[in-house]
């Protein structure tokens, strides 16, 4: 006699990507996706993936492959990502989280170049224009001759607050109120620049 033995049809898992969220440029976002489920119980693999992001957006997932994980926004604008879980059989239909970032409120206020020959009184100055605090933690500040960084100066481990209309003085020793010292002299040709990139970014 043959046996025929029955196989249950596998209901497919669900994605849950979470909320949709607002935040400011180099802010970082928990990505949580423990709220998908599988209908028989089973357990979950997931995958994140970036599906749009601004044009020079180099921002990735740090873990794709985790159920929680983060991500840090490099440029202003609209950023969907993705959710898929897999249950072992069959993957769920994709589920996406939307995040609007806006830039953040920090601006070079002022630099003041030394003449050469005379590099004591060099300084930065970085002013929080924005209406909310910001993590200088997330920034940082490059010194640029050309399209060559010849520094990049990070502003601070994270969870450090620039209120708003704070100052932030990067400058010599002989500056008063510096909060960072200026590991360098600050070149100051036709061609130098400052610019605030977000940590860890490809920059301007």
């Amino acid at each position: 006699m043959a046996t025929i033995t029955v196989v249950p049809r596998n209901v497919p898992p669900v994605a849950d990507a979470g909320d949709d969220a607002a935040l400011q440029q180099g802010e970082v976002v928990v990505l949580d996706g423990r709220g998908s489920s599988d209908p028989e119980g089973q357990p979950l693999t997931y995958l994140w993936t970036v599906r749009e992001r601004p044009a020079r957006s180099l921002a990735e997932i740090a873990d794709r492959g985790s159920a929680a994980t983060t991500f840090r926004p490099d440029w202003p604008g609209v950023y969907r990502l993705g959710l898929i879980v897999h249950d072992g059989r069959d993957e769920s239909v994709p589920d996406e989280v939307v995040l609007t970032v806006v830039r953040a409120g920090l601006v070079v206020n002022e630099v003041d170049y030394n003449d050469p020959g005379i590099d004591d009184e060099e300084f930065i100055e970085l002013y929080n224009a924005g209406a909310t605090p910001v993590d200088l933690g997330n920034f940082d500040v490059l010194l640029i001759n050309v399209e060559v960084r010849y520094q990049t100066i990070g502003l601070g481990p994270a969870e450090t607050w620039l209120e708003p209309g704070g100052y932030f003085v990067i400058g010599d020793p002989a500056v008063p109120d510096v909060d960072l010292p200026l590991p360098t002299d600050l070149q100051n040709g036709p061609s130098d620049a400052v610019a605030i990139v977000v940590r860890g970014s490809a920059g301007v």
